[in-house]
């Protein structure tokens, strides 16, 4: 069954590329969401989209028939930036992960004594 459903997405994708390259004028967002109409299709956007989503052409169409999710962006840190919160005993677990961020602490690495 899972080999089966993979193939059905894969033809699907197949369709729906084969839908953009025949057409002569821009493809727009609804247009191809139109040909996987009746399928379970969400639609992942860019942050970045979600102010202008409105602007998207027939945009109620795909509000109405979609799911939409935005893509958070990646958060960027700085190797210093850590440092400096373990210097100043702040949770770095959002960098490194809770058990990465246990060992640190409870080995006391990287405080200015083990320089």
């Amino acid at each position: 069954l899972e080999k089966k459903k993979f193939r059905n997405v894969f033809l699907k994708q197949l369709d729906k590329e084969c839908f953009e390259k025949t057409q002569t004028l821009p493809v727009y967002t609804f247009e191809v969401l139109q040909q996987l109409q009746g399928d379970k299709y969400s639609l992942i956007l860019g942050q970045d989209n979600q102010s202008v989503l409105s602007k998207f052409k027939n945009y109620q169409y795909i509000v109405d028939n979609f799911p939409i999710f935005y893509a958070q962006p990646k958060q960027t840190f700085h190797s210093t930036d850590i440092r400096v919160d373990i210097l100043n005993d702040k949770d770095i677990s959002y960098a490194t992960g809770k058990s990465v961020a246990q060992y640190i602490k409870n080995n006391h690495l990287y405080k200015e004594s083990n320089k």
